[in-house]
């Protein structure tokens, strides 16, 4: 129940909360031979919302967004492994590396087409926009972004863990800087 619920939680931003008790839960965890992958992964998830990032190793914030991502498959429920792909895709953005954001986009988009997730496309739309709009690549962001646009319609169910700024006004923004770089 309290995995089910970090969703709803996450989007309230009560999960910091708990971070101790799923810093706990955690190292218990790790002693088990084979723990339950869907816990494992809700409990990670929950635990990097509640740390101060900026300490970490960029190589093991994605070894850990690496690991989410198998646990996520292991899980057999595909919405699970959105979180993850985001992740392998916006720690190299946040640090300014856009040829690793745009090969995590790309990432995100195959993994959309693979499964045929039109929620998953979205995000990976808007990803490959504002990496290849940052990357200096316009015409090809704008094109993008005009995809994402088109489709922002769709509301992202919050299974996803959709971000604060719907799809629609990102892209705009996105559109707006490319207009403005004209």
């Amino acid at each position: 129940l309290a995995g089910s619920g970090f969703l709803l939680a996450d989007q309230l931003g009560v999960a910091r909360e708990f971070h101790q008790v799923v810093e706990r839960a955690l190292q218990a965890l790790g002693g088990l031979e084979n723990p339950p992958a869907l816990v494992l992964l809700r409990l990670i998830a929950v635990n990097g919302d509640g740390r101060d990032l900026s300490g970490i190793p960029f190589a093991k914030l994605m070894a850990d967004a690496e690991q989410c991502l198998q646990l996520a498959r292991r899980s057999g429920l595909p919405h699970l492994q959105v979180a993850p792909l985001v992740q392998l895709w916006g720690w190299p953005f946040v640090r300014g590396d856009y040829p690793s954001a745009i090969a995590g986009a790309e990432r995100i988009l195959r993994e959309a087409d693979a499964e045929a997730d039109p929620y998953l496309q979205l995000i990976g739309q808007r990803a490959m926009a504002q990496s290849l709009h940052f990357a200096g690549r316009h015409a090809q962001a704008g094109h993008y972004a005009m995809l994402a646009l088109a489709n922002s319609h769709r509301r992202i169910p919050l299974q996803y863990v959709p971000s604060p700024l719907k799809i629609g006004t990102s892209v705009r923004i996105i559109l707006a800087r490319l207009l403005w770089m004209q």
